[in-house]
């Protein structure tokens, strides 16, 4: 009787069958498996720090790749030491100090030369005549001055242009940081930040400050050229209206970047928890391990954003300071020109000095606002915290 169980039992088994459904159970397991592991990777995925320092020296302007260097982490930390800048300044004063008492020694030889000219103009007794030298006058000290000063402008400007090319190539550099530390939405709402910040930053320069600057020198010519009209009033309110225009894009492209990759961060992070507890609760086992090297990988990555950010800051710095100094002295020294003109009674020669010091405090304020701009945004990205932190 248990014989014939058995025989009819092991008729019912049909071996071809019952492998291939074993089969397609482990084939369904590894599949889940392989869907829904983590992968991660040590430090060797994303390289040393000296690495990304070398991504960060190659995209240096030409003029600091003699200059800076950038080998190691204290090289980063070094740019930001307080002997450094504070050598920087001292250099960058100093070394323009003799150009800057010849441009004064200049500015105040014309001033001189208008006030006598204007002493002669008040003796002639033909009023065409005396017309005619007051337009000269005023009209050569205004080219004059202009000659003096452009090359200023022109290197302000080109420090602008510096910082922002600088910045833009900056972007992939951050956002290889953001992936490899799982920030994927911080990386891609950050690069589109920069970009129109970018935009914007060129936008102003072409728009904005250019045509101010270029109606800033027209009012001035116009007030040389003896026509009565006081432009000084129309110029200063231009002035007052491009400084607080940038003032006011600065801090708002500056808290929206801060709010919007904060904001990011945040979901990343959230995404990036959820996963490692998915996975520890799916293979208890692996879940530590993995978090473990998590760990690790955002303890190294979080150096490597410190350094990057540092060694940014570092070289936005060293872009900054010279030509920051060197329109400090300028405007210093068209404001001493124009206090002396006025003490010789060369009123006309005061008001276009002052004009042309307006022209400076906009140049000025220009290079500051964007400077600021793009620390605020390095520093952003300093203080980002990391998905796998």
């Amino acid at each position: 009787m248990l014989m014939k169980v058995y025989k009819q039992r092991k008729k019912s088994i049909n071996p071809p069958v019952f492998l291939r459904k074993c089969g397609l159970v482990i084939c369904f397991s590894l599949l889940l498996v392989a869907c829904f592991s983590l992968v991660a990777h040590a430090e060797e995925e994303f390289g040393e720090v000296s690495d990304w320092l070398e991504r960060l020296q190659e995209i240096l302007p030409d003029a600091l790749r003699e200059d800076v260097s950038l080998s190691d982490m204290e090289d980063a930390t070094n740019l930001v030491g307080i002997p450094y800048l504070v050598s920087l300044i001292y250099d960058s004063l100093m070394g323009r100090a003799p150009h800057f008492f010849g441009l004064f020694a200049s500015l105040a030889g014309l001033a001189l030369l208008g006030g006598i000219g204007a002493i002669l103009c008040d003796g002639l007794t033909i009023e065409g005549a005396k017309k005619s030298v007051q337009v000269t006058v005023s009209v050569g000290l205004a080219l004059t001055v202009y000659h003096c000063v452009e090359g200023a402008l022109s290197r302000g400007f080109s420090a602008v242009e510096d910082m922002t090319a600088f910045t833009s190539a900056l972007v992939p550099i951050m956002g290889s940081v953001y992936v490899a530390g799982g920030n994927y939405t911080t990386a891609a709402t950050q690069a589109g930040g920069m970009a129109l910040m970018m935009s914007q930053i060129s936008n102003l320069f072409q728009w904005l400050l250019m045509p101010l600057l270029s109606a800033c020198f027209a009012f001035a010519l116009l007030g040389a050229l003896g026509t009565g009209v006081d432009t000084s009033s129309l110029a200063k309110s231009m002035k007052q209206i491009f400084l607080t225009v940038t003032g006011l894009m600065a801090t708002i492209f500056s808290a929206s970047m801060a709010l919007q990759t904060t904001l990011s961060a945040s979901a990343d992070g959230v995404a990036m928890k959820t996963a490692k507890y998915a996975l520890g609760q799916m293979i208890p086992s692996v879940g530590s391990t993995v978090s473990g090297t998590l760990s690790t990988m955002a303890a190294s990555l979080g150096l490597v954003k410190s350094s990057i950010g540092v060694g940014s800051v570092g070289i936005l710095l060293t872009m900054l300071i010279p030509p920051l100094a060197e329109l400090f002295l300028y405007q210093l020294s068209l404001s001493l020109a124009g206090a002396f003109s006025g003490l010789l009674g060369f009123r006309e020669g005061e008001r276009l000095f002052l004009a042309f010091k307006g022209i400076f405090d906009m140049a000025l304020g220009m290079v500051s606002m964007t400077a600021v701009m793009l620390l605020l945004s390095v520093g952003v990205f300093m203080k980002t915290t990391l998905a796998v932190g």
